[in-house]
């Protein structure tokens, strides 16, 4: 599950290949000016465009230290030309010193090659400072093809001129590394390459140009670019703590990292294009605000793909807007996707699923996938809403161990493939469900609406219900459990929806409905694929009894909600659902738990004879019928508050003659109706209850 994903091509020849395919030669328009600085080594050569270069009037060299001479150029030219090389006969590249503008240059262009044809100009170099310092100063700076064999040891500065000509790196590539303390501020970069931007160099681009190229093999130092133009590349084998990558925008551009992230990436706008991860996410990234590139060319909508484990953030900005696609591989437990409240327009996928999480989602209107088949989803995934064209997605085969959390209304879709497992796996919903929650296999775990399955909205369960589907609300709309049902539903009314098919809802197969009364508004809506010929309606209110095609002789009292849909501190209400007209019933309450009278635990007696208003007193002996009201109200001193009840229907059985108990109904009282300490009442009610 959590296996490196490297089918890529071998990262070891990535960086070779892009630096080769880099380089370009060009050719000198004169004889170069060569020295050995009497004898010594390096070879020195400076060329330029026009003419052979005449020191100290164009140049100068300077051998403060012998084996590192500096480079000063004092005229303009479009065509400098430096390289350094062992000696005269030997054209290994040797070091060059500080490459630089005389300070005191009137304005001019000065455009740098550093290569000795085909091959590097220098072994190392210290720095190339092609800048006066001079912020009146307007001319402006370019290396023309700059190829260093070994190390930039120190700064690189290139300037544009106010019109914004210059300032360009159209070739520079460092086969070494760029190393610390090193600031490197270059205005447009057309193709660079470095094996390494070390720790504590403060690389600075203000613009990767039109089909640019930016490539290091490590970066462990900080790289800033501002814009990544339109057919730009950035490729990056490895960015390692306290390294860190920032981009300011990226527009229909690619930004590849061929190996781990160890150090932090953040892009503030990401404007179609694409990012692409091909080892473990092992640091945050951050993509401030996606959007679309209207003028098309790689993608108008950004892609990201993450084909390793996600063990770090992953934030998103703004969501995932419009047709923007986010592919991760697998979101290991430590590994968090933030949305920031933005919406799911798009599309969020993980191919292997995880154990991660997936926080602050607005509304889901497009796919979320948070598993391919086979695997699973252990983590947890919260949205504010799923809307209308909304789904969230774990397909056939795939398990949820994990939760799925909707904070507000469910318009569109939940499915779920395979099972719900128990204790861990769960969908919950906040608000009210307008569309389905399906589930493929079993539900061992739960699926929770806080609000109402409204008309038009379902929960289907595709094989059996062991554990719990539960709605705060009404169920409006259908709840459908295909295969056996041994768990709980429960939801405060069922008023005119179909209930589970093959399903008893007085516990026939050992299931507890909550015990709330099932109401319908005709006889054709009650369906909970009873073949008992007593299952009816009967004003307003639904009979249920075993789906034996038989009836039986004794049900479990289920409860009635009580007249205001809150539970009462001094009364019990039920719904004496299992009297036929042959079978008169008696109900027996018994006190099970007490927080203020712990020793009064025990039986209590007999539901009393219920007067006109269907109220009871508790009494000593049984009184059986067949004639009880829709609601039973006892009151009595018995009943107390924060208390739990039983109440047991009993029938009396002729050979042998006893009485015959029903499994128990369970009943809590509270310690207030309200915001104080007043006892209610049972009385006369206006119907309907």
């Amino acid at each position: 599950m959590n296996q490196r994903n490297m089918n890529s091509l071998p990262v070891r020849g990535i960086f070779a290949s892009l630096t080769v395919c880099f380089l370009v030669s060009g050719v000198a328009s004169a004889d170069p000016w060569c020295t050995d600085n009497g004898g010594a080594s390096p070879w020195v050569c400076v060329n330029k465009n026009g003419g052979p270069p005449v020191p100290p009037f164009d140049f100068v060299l300077g051998f403060t230290e012998p084996a590192s001479p500096d480079v000063t150029f004092k005229t303009g030219n479009n065509g400098w030309k430096v390289w350094s090389q062992v000696s005269e006969t030997d054209p290994t590249p040797a070091d060059l010193g500080d490459i630089k503008i005389d300070p005191s240059a009137t304005a001019s262009i000065y455009e740098v090659w550093i290569s000795n044809g085909t091959e590097p100009g220098a072994a190392n170099v210290r720095s190339i400072c092609l800048d006066t310092d001079d912020p009146s100063w307007t001319g402006y700076t370019t290396i023309i093809n700059a190829d260093i064999a070994g190390d930039l040891r120190g700064d690189l500065i290139l300037v544009k001129n106010t019109g914004g000509s210059g300032g360009q790196a159209k070739l520079l590539v460092v086969r070494g590394d760029i190393l610390a303390p090193a600031i490197v501020r270059i205005p447009k970069i057309a193709k660079f390459s470095a094996r390494g931007i070390g720790s504590g160099v403060n690389f600075q681009v203000d613009e990767i140009m039109h089909g640019g190229t930016f490539v290091s093999q490590s970066v462990t130092g900080g790289v800033h670019i501002d814009k990544a133009s339109p057919g730009s590349e950035i490729f990056l084998i490895r960015v390692q703590d306290p390294g860190y990558v920032h981009i300011g925008t990226m527009e229909d551009s690619q930004l590849t990292v061929f190996l781990d992230v160890e150090g932090t990436i953040t892009v503030d706008t990401v404007h179609g294009g694409s990012v692409i991860v091909q080892g473990l996410v092992d640091a945050k990234m951050v993509f401030g605000e996606l959007g679309e590139y209207p003028e098309g060319g790689l993608h108008s909508w950004p892609y990201f793909t993450f084909n390793n484990p996600v063990a770090e953030t992953l934030r998103f900005g703004n969501g995932i807007p419009g047709d923007a696609q986010v592919s991760v591989e697998y979101l290991s437990e430590t590994g968090r996707i933030e949305l920031e409240n933005g919406d799911v327009d798009g599309l969020l996928k993980l191919l292997q699923g995880g154990e991660g999480t997936i926080v602050d989602g607005g509304e889901v209107n497009g796919t979320v996938r948070l598993a391919e088949s086979t695997y699973s989803f252990g983590g947890a995934a919260d949205f504010a809403s799923v809307g209308a064209t909304g789904e969230v997605v774990l397909p056939t085969g795939t398990t949820l161990a994990g939760n799925i959390n909707i904070s507000g209304d469910l318009l569109g879709s939940v499915f779920v493939g395979g099972c719900v497992e128990a204790a861990s796996g769960s969908v919950v919903v906040g608000g009210n469900v307008t569309g389905s929650i399906s589930i493929g296999g079993e539900v061992e775990g739960s699926v929770l609406v806080d609000g109402d399955v409204s008309v038009g909205g379902a929960i289907n369960v595709g094989t059996d219900l062991s554990g719990v589907v539960g709605v705060g609300g009404d169920i409006l709309g259908s709840v459908d459990v295909t295969g056996n049902f041994t768990g709980n539903i429960c939801a405060a009314n069922m008023y005119a929806g179909d209930m589970p098919g093959g399903v008893d809802l007085n516990y026939a197969s050992g299931a507890e409905v909550c015990g709330w009364l099932i109401r319908c508004t005709w006889d054709g809506e009650c369906n909970d694929g009873s073949d008992c010929t007593i299952d009816s309606c009967d004003q307003g209110f639904c009979w249920h009894t075993h789906d034996t095609g038989e009836c039986p002789f004794l049900c479990p009292a289920s409860v009635a909600r009580p007249p205001d849909l809150a539970p009462k501190n001094r009364y019990l209400a039920f719904n004496p659902t299992n009297t036929a007209e042959y079978y008169p019933i008696g109900f027996k309450v018994e006190l099970t738990a007490s927080e203020y009278f712990p020793y009064s635990v025990g039986p209590l007696g007999w539901v009393g004879e219920p007067d006109e208003n269907g109220i009871s007193r508790i009494e000593d002996t049984e009184y059986l019928s067949n004639q009880w009201p829709d609601v039973v109200r006892v009151a009595d001193c018995a009943i107390v508050p924060v208390a739990t009840y039983t109440i047991l229907a009993a029938r009396f059985e002729e050979f042998p003659p006893a009485l015959v108990f029903s499994d128990p109904f369970v009943i809590t009282t509270i310690a207030k109706p309200g915001a104080n300490y007043w006892a209610d009442v049972a009385g006369p009610k206006t119907e309907p209850y």
